[in-house]
C-alpha cells in the first residue's frame, strides 16, 4: 500500500511540475472613451475617429481616457537619440 501511495505522490508531483503557470495579463490603456446618454463609459478605443464612429447616432460623446494621466508610459520600439547638431 505504501508503494501505491508513493507512486501516486510521484505522479501527482510530475503533473504539477509540468503544468505551466498562467501568465500575468498586462493592462491595456486605450486613449479614448465613449460616454453614452445612460452614463455608461467604455474606454476601449485607439483613436477618436473609432470612438466617434461607435457612438454615432446614440447621443453620446467621446473624451480622452482620464485613467491615462496615471498610466505607465507606453513602451515603443524606437529610442529617441539626441541631436548631433550641438
Amino acid at each position: 500500500m505504501r508503494s501505491f501511495v508513493f507512486a501516486l505522490v510521484i505522479v501527482g508531483t510530475a503533473f504539477a511540475l509540468q503544468s505551466a503557470p498562467a501568465s500575468a495579463q498586462t493592462v491595456q490603456y486605450y486613449p479614448w472613451c465613449s460616454q453614452s446618454p445612460e452614463n455608461n463609459a467604455e474606454c476601449s478605443f485607439v483613436s477618436e475617429q473609432q470612438c466617434l464612429a461607435t457612438i454615432a447616432g446614440n447621443g453620446g460623446y467621446c473624451e480622452p481616457n482620464p485613467a491615462l494621466t496615471n498610466a505607465p508610459p507606453i513602451a515603443t520600439d524606437r529610442q529617441v537619440r539626441p541631436s548631433r547638431n550641438g
